[in-house]
Order: structure tokens, then C-alpha cells, then sequence
């Protein structure tokens, strides 16, 4: 995201790829599901988390960097620490941004924009936090 005519803000891979979590040989235990009792309509989806190895390749796959660069070829600084991040957006005066970073547990049920998440603001030149907004619990139950 261009911040004016010579700053950009990034996200950016934090891990090596390479030192990515090991599939278990065995699973490490049954997945359980509960139910309540309760009838409820509820989507069906492609593709979720279906175990303890699947939010573990999720989380190092998905865990990122907000970084700022200057277009002169300086150094990338880091904005924040490194999180999930679901969105950004900047603020029409360019000094905050809206951070939504996406929280365990993750849920077997929903997709990532369905997990817990927090709504904060942060300071677009250092990353360091000036409001937490809200923190949302996940999309289950409802």
C-alpha cells in the first residue's frame, strides 16, 4: 500500500519457508466434536483446519510482517510485532493504521475470516499500539 509518493507499507514473510512444522507420524490424538443439542442452520466449507498439524502449517504459512519502506532504497523497518494479519488500512492523514489480526483458537469449523480477531490502531511510522478497538471472539455459535 502506497502511504504518499515515496513510502510503502508491506506484508512480509517472517519465517525461513524452509523450516516449516513437520507432519507427526501419528495424529497426536482423536479430533472430537461436540453438539449441543441444539438445531442450527450452518454452511459447509472447503477446505478448514482439520487437525493439529493443519493450524500449525496455517500459522506459519499465514504469520507475516508489516513493514515500511522507503522508495530511496533505505532499509524496510517493521511496523507492530508479527501477527496473522487479516487487513489493514490506513487513515486519510497517513499517521495510524487499522490493523484486524487474526487469534487462536482456531476454529475447525470456519474459515480464517470466521477465528477470533482483534481490531487495533497503530502508529504508522513506528508499529507501536495507540488503541485496541476490539477483540471478536470466533464465528462459532452464532
Amino acid at each position: 500500500m502506497w502511504v504518499d509518493d515515496e513510502n510503502i507499507i508491506y506484508k512480509s514473510v517472517v519465517s525461513p519457508l524452509d523450516k516449516q512444522p513437520t507432519k507427526p507420524l501419528a495424529p497426536t490424538g482423536p479430533v472430537i466434536q461436540e453438539s449441543t443439542g441444539k438445531m442450527a442452520a450452518s454452511r459447509t466449507y472447503q477446505d478448514l483446519i482439520k487437525t493439529p498439524y493443519d493450524e500449525a502449517l496455517f500459522e506459519f504459512y499465514a504469520t507475516t510482517q508489516l513493514k515500511k519502506i522507503n522508495t530511496s532504497g533505505a532499509q524496510a523497518t517493521g511496523l507492530g510485532a508479527p501477527a496473522i494479519y487479516g487487513s489493514w488500512n490506513l487513515s486519510p492523514n497517513k499517521q495510524y493504521l487499522l490493523v484486524r489480526t487474526i487469534n487462536k483458537p482456531f476454529s475447525y469449523l470456519f474459515p480464517w475470516s470466521g477465528f477470533p480477531h482483534t481490531m487495533k490502531v497503530i502508529d504508522a511510522s513506528t508499529g507501536s499500539d495507540i488503541k485496541m478497538l476490539a477483540q471478536n471472539p470466533s464465528s462459532e455459535g452464532q
